[in-house]
């Protein structure tokens, strides 16, 4: 069978197969699920985030039109929107965060050997200490949908604080607030490794 026939496929496989497959076994994930497995319920919201979908029927059909090909990610067949929003709101999300961090593992194993090294351009310009950015961004939700995250008459969202590590270009932190949250106080709450260079813009300043 042909594992890389795709773009999304090529991305699909870097999670790798048997630690995902023990994440489900350990936490019994596919327990009581004979056709919709976990492992074609995180394909289907890959394609989501990858393709920007809108909407569950944006996936299904999306998957659809794509039906000889999907078969190489090992999963039969395109589910229906029914199944798949079935499956989020019953099925346990906590698989999506264990994948998560075990790719994120694997990521990390491999920039720890050494500090990522930009192409040569010019002048060398290197920070001897760790280098950190710290920045927050808004992402709009629909507030007849999301209630609880208004933060002004006509909108709603949630705020993303992150810390970026710049050591393999990796995420070393990250937290989700309301949108009125103010960006200082989030960073606050933060742990920073002493001597680090922390880079940020003028909404972080507080001289006290």
């Amino acid at each position: 069978m042909v594992l890389k026939a795709s773009l999304f496929s090529q991305a699909a496989h870097l999670i790798p197969r048997q630690k995902r497959s023990k994440i489900v076994e350990l936490g019994g994930y596919d327990k009581h699920f004979k056709k919709f497995k976990t492992w074609g319920r995180l394909v289907a919201m890959l394609f989501c985030h990858l393709g920007q979908a809108k909407s569950l029927r944006e996936i299904s059909l999306g998957l659809g039109s794509v039906h000889g090909k999907i078969r190489h990610l090992g999963t039969k067949r395109a589910l229906n929107k029914s199944t798949l929003a079935h499956a989020n709101l019953k099925r346990n999300p906590k698989v999506f965060e264990e994948v998560f961090y075990c790719l994120y593992e694997s990521i990390l194993s491999k920039t720890q050997h050494g500090p990522y090294k930009p192409k040569k351009i010019g002048r060398k310009f290197r920070f001897k200490n760790k280098l950190l950015s710290l920045d927050a961004s808004i992402i709009t939700h629909c507030t007849k949908t999301f209630d609880w995250a208004h933060y002004n008459r006509s909108k709603g969202g949630i705020k993303l604080h992150l810390i970026l590590d710049h050591d393999g270009h990796l995420p070393r932190f990250a937290t989700l607030t309301t949108a009125n949250v103010a960006d200082i106080s989030a960073a606050k709450s933060m742990d920073f490794p002493s001597h680090c260079v922390l880079t940020f813009d003028r909404v972080f300043w507080d001289y006290k």
